[in-house]
């Protein structure tokens, strides 16, 4: 339980000003480095990740409703 506490410590709530692509790689960062650690990939480093998180950021941008 400790532990879920730590995570939930670290949360931040984004802000308006927050693009949403950014929000969702902030959250799934360190889900890939997790899983890279255990299963020995390199999904932190993806880049269609990177790819995605720009594409939303863009559409958001651009008024395009994307959640």
């Amino acid at each position: 339980m400790k532990r879920i506490g730590e995570a939930i410590e670290r949360v931040i709530l984004p802000s308006p000003e927050d693009r949403p692509g950014d929000i969702i790689a902030e959250i799934a960062q360190p889900i890939a480095e997790k899983i890279d650690k255990v299963m020995g990939t390199n999904l932190k480093k993806c880049g269609a990740c990177d790819s995605a998180r720009r594409e939303l950021n863009e559409e958001a941008e651009k008024g395009i409703k994307i959640i």
